[in-house]
């Protein structure tokens, strides 16, 4: 079962979250079985919720008055199960956007990021049978976990 999964996730995060200022708000509409492995939808999770809480404290560097924010967003959609993670951290440059999911391509820091993450993350949704997905929304990134139901 797929939604406990969501939950504990983000309950793992929540609190870290918490302690540095950011807001979590969950939408979770009903959500079938899904085929693959509880474990590594956990992994792809964490890292979209760790990548955001980083996108969202580097830019309260620069925006003190900045309240961030990650949405975190489940249910059905056209019989496919979709995920979404939404931040306010201002989104990713338009010509990142198609490197993003390239091994070692990272926008953190030197020393800060392996540039592994979203590359792992996006191989493991593609062996479950799904896409991994982002795009710029209004105030931010939103990445989508677009999977088959089991």
């Amino acid at each position: 079962e797929h939604l406990p999964v969501i939950i504990t996730t983000v309950g793992l995060l929540c609190d870290r979250l918490q302690q540095k200022g950011i807001a979590l708000d969950m939408e979770l509409g009903e959500l079938p079985e899904l085929l693959g492995h509880a474990d590594q939808l956990e992994q792809v999770l964490i890292n979209l919720l760790v990548n955001a809480s980083d996108a969202l404290l580097s830019r309260q560097e620069r925006e003190p008055e900045l309240r961030p924010w990650i949405q975190v967003r489940a249910g059905l959609r056209d019989g496919r199960v979709l995920i979404e993670v939404e931040d306010n951290a201002g989104g990713i440059e338009p010509e990142l956007l198609e490197r993003i999911f390239d091994p070692f391509f990272t926008t953190k820091p030197v020393g800060k990021g392996t540039g592994l993450g979203l590359s792992v993350s996006y191989g493991i949704i593609r062996q479950m049978g799904g896409q991994l997905k982002v795009r710029n929304a209004t105030r931010g990134a939103c990445f989508s976990v677009d999977l088959p139901v089991g």
